[in-house]
């Protein structure tokens, strides 16, 4: 603004700094000339620099006429420094590359500069003094492949150009500044070869690990989902129990089926069923409330596969039951409650011994302590309502399995002994099959016998039929997976059932 600097600035000393990034040495020159500028002077490069370029810093210390003091220092900057004359030139004197996120690789040009004669040049190791934390190795190669050695050098005719692109890879993700040095030899004909430390730089920032993000999303999810599902199921199965067997009465009732009457079997001649209450004893001592056996049946309460759903109570005959078509009669799901549920056995070989469209077998039923009327009428009706169909269905299975006698034991005397369950009677083991009834009576069991104690159960059970509650049938029989047993199965020991459970 028109002021004079002359009139300001008492006295001013001016410098330059140096710097060789490769050796870490600063060189000081000082410069000469007026208070006010300019200022001038030089400086030789030592022949052991090997830098591709020096940082320079200049910094001037004035003295006002007032007898202030004022310092002003410049902005670090680049100069190159050049091979011997008539050598190969490199430009730029150092690579800034553009930063680099996550992984991959970064990359700048070089441009080699002929000389005065045709030259070569060619690369030695790379130097990373203090990598960022995380970046692993620091690859340096060509965009073409490794960076070349002595023998095969890059040929550089003289005073023509040759760019290469040198790619920086870091091995891991970091974050940080990665400041390295490359050395780059050139020779041309008739001198001797020089040796230059060519520096690079470029940022890192680690960025975001798609793999591990994807991961972690994926363990929070399924830890999110699937612990509470894993507290539900461990609840379920320490809560998977029956009611108390203390509060429940069971019984164990011989029945036969004709179309739709039902009738008990259990006396000298069979009668329309009745539920009475001296049939059902108290069920406190058959087992705990996760199983018990009662009747030739071991029920069993078990926490449901899913983890939503409640306990899941299911009924097996004692050693199976016969192989029917789609593993029908094989088990039965009910009402863990136990009160005003029903299992209907089915005795296999009375029934094929009985005539056509009968069914024989043993009718289990629950009841709860206390008020028996009105528990037994609703059960009742509804064994006459599902209890039909049941049978029909598990005798008609029954019907399509291969009857295969059991072999009897020798006696000592020679004489035969009919196998366990099997009625003496006028069919023989070559006696082709009958719908007539065996010549032989049911054996007379007294009402008193049935509620004291027990019946034994039917010999080979070929299956269930049961409902929980009153008005629930049993449910449809699942279809056999691959590989079940079809048709032509013969029977064998007894294993396996099916039923129904309340909606």
């Amino acid at each position: 603004d028109g002021v004079d600097p002359a009139g300001i600035v008492a006295s001013a000393e001016a410098v330059i700094r140096f710097e060789d990034p490769v050796t870490g040495t600063i060189s000081t020159v000082e410069l000469e000339g007026p208070p006010t500028g300019p200022f001038t002077g030089s400086y030789t490069t030592p022949a052991e620099t090997s830098a591709g370029a020096l940082t320079a810093t200049a910094e001037v210390r004035m003295t006002t006429t007032g007898g202030a003091a004022l310092v002003s220092q410049s902005a670090p900057r680049e100069l190159p420094v050049l091979r011997p004359g008539g050598s190969v030139q490199y430009a730029p004197p150092s690579l800034k590359m553009p930063s680099l996120t996550g992984t991959g690789s970064t990359s700048a040009d070089l441009v080699l500069v002929g000389g005065d004669a045709d030259g070569c040049v060619w690369f030695g190791p790379t130097d990373v003094p203090e990598p960022p934390q995380g970046a692993g190795t620091i690859d340096v190669a060509l965009d073409t492949g490794l960076l070349p050695g002595e023998d095969d050098c890059i040929e550089v005719a003289a005073g023509e150009q040759v760019t290469l692109a040198i790619e920086v890879s870091p091995s891991g993700r970091a974050s940080g500044t990665v400041s390295g040095f490359l050395e780059v030899h050139e020779r041309v004909e008739g001198a001797e070869a020089t040796t230059t430390d060519l520096a690079f730089r470029f940022d890192l920032a680690r960025g975001v690990d798609e793999a591990r993000r994807l991961l972690l999303a994926a363990l929070l999810l399924v830890g999110g989902l699937g612990l509470p599902l894993l507290v539900l199921v461990i609840v379920n199965a320490i809560t998977a129990r029956f009611q108390r067997l203390s509060a429940v009465r069971g019984a164990a009732i011989p029945v036969r089926v004709r179309g739709r009457n039902i009738e008990r079997s259990d006396g000298a001649a069979s009668r329309k069923l009745v539920l009475r209450e001296g049939d059902f004893s108290s069920m406190a001592d058959a087992g705990d409330d996760r199983s018990f056996r009662f009747g030739g049946v071991e029920f069993r309460a078990r926490a449901s596969r899913n983890p939503f759903g409640g306990t899941v109570a299911m009924a097996v005959p004692e050693g199976g039951a016969e192989k029917l078509k789609g593993r029908a009669g094989s088990r039965v799901e009910l009402d863990p409650g136990l009160a005003g549920s029903w299992v209907f056995l089915l005795d296999s070989d009375k029934t094929r011994r009985a005539p056509r469209g009968e069914a024989v077998g043993l009718l289990i039923a629950f009841v709860a302590e206390g008020e028996f009327a009105r528990q037994s009428e609703r059960l009742l009706a509804d064994v006459d309502e599902r209890l039909p169909s049941t049978a029909s269905r598990l005798t008609g299975l029954l019907a399509q399995v291969k009857h295969q006698p059991k072999p009897t034991k020798r006696r000592g005397d020679g004489n035969e002994a009919p196998a366990a369950g099997v009625a003496s009677g006028p069919e023989g083991e070559d006696d082709p099959p009958t719908d007539a009834p065996p010549a032989e009576a049911d054996p007379l069991v007294s009402p008193a016998a049935v509620s004291d104690a027990e019946p034994a159960p039917p010999i080979a059970p070929t299956g269930f039929g049961g409902a929980a509650g009153a008005g629930v049938g049993p449910l449809d029989e699942i279809d056999p997976p691959e590989g079940s047993e079809g048709d032509d199965d013969p029977p064998t020991a007894p294993v396996g059932f099916g039923g129904g459970r309340p909606g």
